[in-house]
């Protein structure tokens, strides 16, 4: 999944892709004609790969998770575990 989503930034921003990953391969290709207006990349997850993918990779994060006074599953208000995977992704590795 998360090898999927640099070269599908690169495409959505009009470069031309050529891209060869572990699971993917793009041959020379472009997207056209482009969106008009440039479109999210929101994703969803609530395990910690997923919030992390969601920080690194993501303009959004689509969260579900249990609300504790129900049990029931709903939308999360709370963004922080996703702002920090994203800071987390981010920093500089030693």
């Amino acid at each position: 999944m998360d090898e999927s989503l640099e070269p599908l930034r690169a495409a959505l921003s009009g470069g031309v892709v050529d891209f060869a990953g572990e699971y993917l391969t793009v041959a020379p290709a472009r997207i056209g004609p482009l969106p008009a207006k440039p479109l999210d990349i929101r994703l969803g997850g609530s395990a910690p790969a997923g919030l992390r993918r969601a920080g690194r990779y993501g303009d959004g994060w689509l969260g579900v998770l249990p609300d504790a006074g129900s049990g029931r599953a709903g939308p999360r208000g709370d963004f922080g575990p996703p702002a920090d995977a994203a800071a987390e992704a981010r920093a500089p590795r030693a």
